[in-house]
């Protein structure tokens, strides 16, 4: 048992150091991205990807839920929605799901520097094999991109360069791996589940569009940074793909719990703290501004610093529980095995033996 007890903690400093350098790789590719070449604006980025999120605090207020979402057993601001959806920010993503954001972020960064299409699939498949729920995300922006850029192509009579990017040798070849993967978490508990009818869909469309709960939770979590940061991207397709994504991402359900809306959005948001942190660089000094900048920039800065407070309650919450439990030891998974594990709608698949991904690529005996 003590060589288990030691590999368990070899392994976890392993997932440690893993996590540190795809968030320092991460960080850089957005310092890079944004034009972040002094001190200060890196040290802007920096605390835009830490402390950028919706403004949870607002929602606590108004929807009553403040004494809730402050007590001790929760100190999540984010779960203000009385049905669970949120669009969990950087930090908050960092405490809950590190192993689905941190490649999820980096295939994120990759796509907004790219200049054409030709490498897209297999950013999506590096994406796919650690986050297949953001994944779904970032495929629909790059769906977004990639439309505009075809249109504007043929405009200026270049349609056959466009083509060439879409359909490069690396695009056909990571399509090629996938198929297979797409399949295999396509056989997943909760998408047997959750796929049937339409009309429980239509039914939400329809509850969702007429509901103050909803337009309130929009508003607050997506609808204000699309508002701010929208002059500058109001051109790019991909704006208007991240604004109709945080728009309908609520509707779907899958899991059990409200892991679409939660997951899904997670590119979307990275595209948003990246816009936020790019604004940040390239703003003029105060003084040079106009008046009706200075205005918009104290109001980025205000619904920066109230949207802060997400985040500053999820790294309270590690303090306040390292404190009260006196060690810092906090995990709450201990040695175990996928043997072990009970039946969960969220990781397992029913009927396995029926799915297409082990009709086509299982071995029969």
């Amino acid at each position: 048992m003590g060589g288990a007890v030691w590999a368990w903690r070899a392994a976890r400093m392993a997932l440690w150091l893993w996590a540190a350098l795809g968030l320092t790789i991460t960080i850089l590719m957005l310092m890079l991205w944004a034009a972040a070449d002094t001190k200060g604006r890196r040290a802007a980025v920096a605390l835009t990807f830490v402390f950028f999120s919706g403004l949870d605090v607002v929602g606590a207020l108004l929807s009553g839920r403040l004494a809730l979402v402050t007590a001790p057993e929760t100190l999540h601001f984010e779960w203000w929605m009385p049905d669970g959806k949120q669009y969990s920010s950087i930090t908050t993503c960092l405490y809950w799901v590190f192993n689905q954001s941190i490649v999820s972020w980096m295939a994120v960064m990759l796509f907004l520097c790219e200049k054409d299409e030709r490498n897209y699939v297999f950013i999506a498949l590096s994406c796919l094999c650690c986050g297949p729920l953001p994944c779904v995300g970032l495929a629909v922006c790059m769906v977004v991109r990639c439309g505009q850029r075809l249109l504007r192509s043929f405009r200026a009579g270049e349609g056959h360069r466009a083509f060439q990017a879409v359909f490069s040798p690396g695009n056909l070849i990571a399509l090629i791996v996938v198929i297979p993967l797409g399949l295999y978490y396509l056989s997943n508990m909760a998408v047997t589940h959750t796929a049937g009818s339409a009309l429980p869909l239509m039914t939400r469309l329809g509850n969702y569009f007429l509901s103050r709960s909803f337009w309130a939770f929009f508003v607050l979590e997506a609808g204000i940074w699309l508002a701010l940061l929208g002059w500058e991207h109001r051109r790019e397709a991909l704006f208007y793909g991240v604004a109709v994504s945080l728009l309908i991402i609520p509707f779907f359900h899958l899991g059990a719990s409200e892991d679409f809306c939660m997951r899904v959005s997670i590119p979307c948001v990275m595209i948003l703290t990246a816009w936020c942190a790019r604004y940040f660089c390239t703003r003029p000094a105060v003084r040079a501004m106009s008046r009706r900048a200075r205005l918009r920039f104290a109001a980025v800065l205000a619904a920066f610093v109230i949207g802060a407070a997400t985040p500053c309650m999820e790294i309270y919450r590690g303090i306040y529980h390292a404190v009260t439990e006196k060690t810092i030891r906090l995990a709450q998974d201990g040695i175990g095995s996928i043997a072990s594990l009970e039946k969960s709608e969220n990781f397992t698949a029913e009927n396995y033996d029926k799915s297409a991904f082990f009709r086509f690529f299982g071995i029969n005996d």
